[in-house]
């Protein structure tokens, strides 16, 4: 698909020449980019060995999208083979540059500020090496001083890895437990901001545009900050490269999705559902308005 049949999906046009319009904004990278390499979270967890009574059970947390039960509920029965398998499939042996995305290689191309990933891969260190670039920091998940630095500072090639990264696994945020030890108890749409987890992620997200690649914004933690922040100021807005799953011009399913994102701030740009040569056309376009 070309640039010019992307802009004519939706309301495409007007909300990539929104984001074209920015100074800047912060990518914010999701599984979906790593999938060449990685698989996706519901794969992986349903690539662990079960006995056939605990397949039903997981299949039951996967089917509901509630992923974080699947993690705890797999953790529980060992949480050593659990890490273990964590580190094996996530690890940086893996990596073939050849076989990354170009979507993915070009990220660096339209940001040298901060960069926000949930993956626990090192692709995004791995691409920033090749192309002879190096964070200047890389912040896990407990490291408030820093969080905040970044937040506020000036320094460039930043990157966040909110949910910990593959060799430090006293850092990953991946089962129940440790989401609410980090995002604390979300219900009725509040949340705890004595946590400092919180209170950092609110900051980011209310002083920096985000662009998010590779995430599905359905079921998901950042989901309910976001919708949280939008209720508190429903000026602001991040943008979203998201597939399509309907083409009917006038789908209820379009309509509907859109107006979930519109909940949590969420501005989409689409393009066709395993397309994803046409993120790497939106990524090319964005370089050129840089």
């Amino acid at each position: 698909m070309t640039f010019k049949e992307l802009m004519k999906i939706r309301n495409n046009e007007n909300n990539y020449s929104e984001l074209c319009n920015l100074s800047n904004f912060v990518p914010f990278v999701g599984a979906g980019m790593s999938s060449s390499i990685y698989p996706l979270w519901h794969e992986f967890l349903e690539s662990f060995e079960l006995l056939d009574d605990e397949r039903k059970t997981l299949q039951y947390f996967l089917d509901l999208g509630k992923y974080e039960e699947a993690a705890t509920f797999i953790a529980e029965k060992n949480h050593t083979l659990f890490i273990r398998q964590v580190k094996a499939t996530f690890k940086n042996s893996k990596i073939e540059y050849s076989k990354i995305q170009n979507a993915t290689k070009k990220i660096f191309e339209i940001t040298n500020d901060m960069i926000i990933t949930t993956n626990l891969d090192e692709i995004l260190e791995t691409i920033w090496n090749a192309n002879n670039k190096k964070f200047e920091a890389i912040i896990t998940p407990n490291c408030e001083e820093q969080f905040n630095n970044a937040i506020s500072s000036k320094t460039q090639n930043i990157l966040i890895k909110l949910h910990g990264t593959v060799a430090e696994s006293s850092q990953y945020i991946l089962t129940a437990e440790q989401y609410n030890n980090h995002y604390g108890q979300i219900s009725n749409n509040k949340i705890d901001t004595a946590l400092s987890f919180v209170r950092d992620l609110l900051r980011c997200l209310d002083s920096r545009t985000i662009l998010f690649l590779g995430s599905s914004l359905k079921s998901d933690r950042i989901i309910d900050i976001l919708k949280y922040l939008h209720n508190k100021n429903n000026y602001i807005n991040h943008y979203a490269f998201l597939p399509l799953e309907d083409y009917e011009e006038k789908s209820e399913l379009n309509l509907l999705r859109e107006r979930e994102l519109a909940e949590c701030g969420i501005v989409p740009i689409w393009y066709p559902i395993n397309d994803y040569d046409s993120i790497e056309i939106l990524i090319d376009n964005l370089k050129k308005n840089k």
